[in-house]
């Protein structure tokens, strides 16, 4: 049932694309092309525009530090020191999804969703982590903390709670090292989420969709009890673009705190990738917004493939890399291919309609 839903919801995309413009990529084309490849627990928001108080375009203007971003009010390392060191005290099956996942219980109380090396090969654990340090570097507080870990075989299991079935289904799905090792990804877990909504339709749906499009075009009216959201959005839609994300659209991989008012971008492990430069549904999703928020613009402008090389080459063990070395690459040719994308809207609408959130 996992596979046949996967399955019909790729071919939805092209009906939903076809019915509401057609398939977008003849910018991504000529971009690819001008770059030389030929293979086209309660939570703090950010602060970045309260809907109540949408900020003037003069505001808007001003400039924004490159410092990290915060997750829950939190350093990102905070959360994450508990689930380094630290042994399982119980762990479930995370079900529904394509992949397999598990909830982990540590002796602290901390939690975390973990997702091993497996063979579903759409599920890379390692890109997982890569998604948290490049929105940590774009200043997103939206993607769960993520740090790569390793456990005994074992001892996982003598801490799994579950039946004969589940425990079968797991042992045929991980992929262990020749030490009879778990090697994998832990995310700082979510307390509390639900589907993702804007203009009071699910996020992902066909209604949800058209609205956004109408939000993010340079003449649409957002109304302010959307406006935190369509903010988030875009943002969304341009870190989909820069990690290469195919995936967002899917079903479940954008959610929100139950108030709708934190939107996350999880479930990141088939982004990047070494075939290609970029996924023509990538490009067609990230065309439904031609309104970008300022400081993410401005970050993106001031980063180079070195920084990005630099956050995906440190604390990786146990695994050898997180990326390759074309993966790394790729993605300094999609953020030059994104910047020319935003300067030629700005040449057409004006700066003040193109970089509409702060």
């Amino acid at each position: 049932m996992r596979l046949r839903s996967y399955i019909i919801g790729e071919l939805s995309f092209f009906l939903v694309a076809s019915l509401l413009c057609g398939v977008g990529v003849s910018f991504a084309r000529t971009m690819i092309n001008k770059t030389g490849n030929a293979t086209p627990p309660a939570f703090k928001l950010s602060g970045q525009g309260a809907a109540e108080n949408i900020p003037s375009f003069e505001t808007r203007k001003r400039t924004v530090g490159m410092e990290p971003a915060i997750f829950a009010g939190k350093d990102p390392d905070l959360l994450l020191a508990p689930l380094r060191e630290q042994e399982p005290k119980e762990v479930k099956l995370n079900r529904g999804g394509t992949s397999l996942s598990f909830r982990i219980k540590f002796e602290d109380g901390s939690k975390a969703a973990f997702k091993p090396r497996q063979r579903f090969a759409h599920s890379n654990p390692r890109r997982e982590i890569a998604a948290f340090r490049v929105a940590n570097l774009l200043g997103l507080d939206a993607v769960p903390p993520a740090v790569p870990r390793k456990f005994k075989r074992k001892a996982f299991y003598k801490k799994f709670v579950g039946d004969g079935f589940d425990l079968q289904f797991i042992a045929d799905s991980i992929l262990y090292t020749k030490d009879n090792e778990i090697w994998g990804e832990l995310s700082w877990w979510i307390p509390a989420i639900r589907p993702a909504k804007i203009g009071g339709f699910p996020l992902d749906s066909t209604e949800g969709i058209v609205t956004t499009r109408r939000y993010l075009s340079p003449n649409g009216r957002i109304p302010k009890k959307d406006w935190n959201m369509a903010r988030q959005v875009s943002s969304m839609l341009v870190f989909d673009y820069i990690i290469n994300n195919p995936d967002r659209w899917s079903g479940g991989n954008a959610e929100a705190t139950p108030d709708n008012q934190q939107l996350f971008f999880m479930d990141n492990t088939m982004s990047f990738g070494a075939e290609r430069v970029l996924h023509e549904k990538v490009d067609y999703y990230m065309r439904r917004s031609q309104r970008f928020s300022r400081s993410l613009i401005q970050r993106l402008r001031g980063l180079s493939k070195e920084q990005f090389a630099k956050v995906v080459k440190s604390d990786i063990a146990p695994f050898k890399e997180l990326l390759k070395q074309k993966e790394v690459e790729y993605i300094e040719k999609r953020r030059v291919m994104f910047l020319d994308y935003v300067d030629e809207l700005i040449a057409k609408h004006g700066e003040e309609k193109v970089l509409y959130f702060p």
